[in-house]
């Protein structure tokens, strides 16, 4: 579940890496706009992105990591059908503040709940899922730049045509659909963490452990059962040496 929901959420947040031919999408409405109004895009997204995650811990006590990674996925989803829709630079700008608002909420919840049911193996787990989003969202840009500029046409002044620009709409579209398909097969496998699995978990634990103490002792006991064994026979055939010369003497 928890890895379903980083893919769908590096589907979306891909757009965030694609900002250039969004910023071409304004200027077409807008001819005063140039790239270097898209340089605030990315820092509005990572402010509102690790904002969001000391949020999404707050929002996780009362709702749970389902409820909360949902939460997520649906601003996600919204925002790329907004993304779709918003010719505006300002209404750029703040899908970009809603998009990082949308990763960050389940960004650490879906990591967390599933060290739960790993206590032994907290750092892999938490390490690979969050791994996950990082690598599908550079999968994810990749392929949007061959979607939206197949022939890697050259943009003007840093400004794609718009032809070019509108293929980002629809890769917009396209990634917040495949965000709400894997968000939904995320919602029906990520389940609330049940303390009573930790603490049947623990048990397990304990019996495996009182089982190799219960071996390690035995294995000592057949240790020093042979050792006794062995000095009773040395002492035996010591004993019996000695018996022998005392007949040879007598002899």
């Amino acid at each position: 579940g928890a890895v379903c929901h980083k893919i769908g959420v590096s589907a979306v947040s891909a757009l965030s890496l694609l900002y250039p031919y969004m910023v071409a999408v304004a200027h077409e409405h807008d001819k005063s706009i140039k790239i270097t109004h898209g340089f605030f895009m990315y820092p509005i997204y990572n402010i509102a992105y690790y904002c969001s995650i000391a949020l999404g811990g707050f929002v996780d006590r009362p709702l749970g990591p389902t409820r909360t990674m949902a939460l997520g996925m649906f601003i996600l989803t919204v925002v790329g059908i907004l993304f779709y829709l918003a010719s505006n630079l300002v209404a750029d700008y703040f899908l970009m503040f809603f998009l990082g608002l949308g990763i960050g909420f389940g960004d650490q919840v879906t990591p967390k709940n599933a060290c739960y049911y790993f206590p032994d193996y907290k750092g892999t787990i938490s390490t690979c899922i969050i791994a996950i989003l990082y690598l599908g969202s550079s999968l994810f840009s990749a392929i949007g730049e061959k979607f939206i500029n197949p022939n890697s046409t050259e943009s003007k002044d840093g400004i794609y045509d718009y032809d070019i620009a509108y293929n980002y709409k629809d890769f917009s579209l396209l990634g917040s659909v495949v965000g709400a398909v894997f968000a939904l097969i995320a919602a029906l496998l990520i389940v609330q963490y049940d303390p009573a699995i930790h603490s049947k978990q623990l048990e397990k634990k304990a019996e495996a452990i009182a089982d190799d103490g219960e071996k390690k002792e035995e294995e000592e006991k057949g240790l020093s059962a042979e050792t006794n064994n062995e000095e009773d026979a040395a002492k035996d055939k010591l004993l019996k040496e000695g018996e022998e010369e005392e007949k040879k003497e007598e002899e």
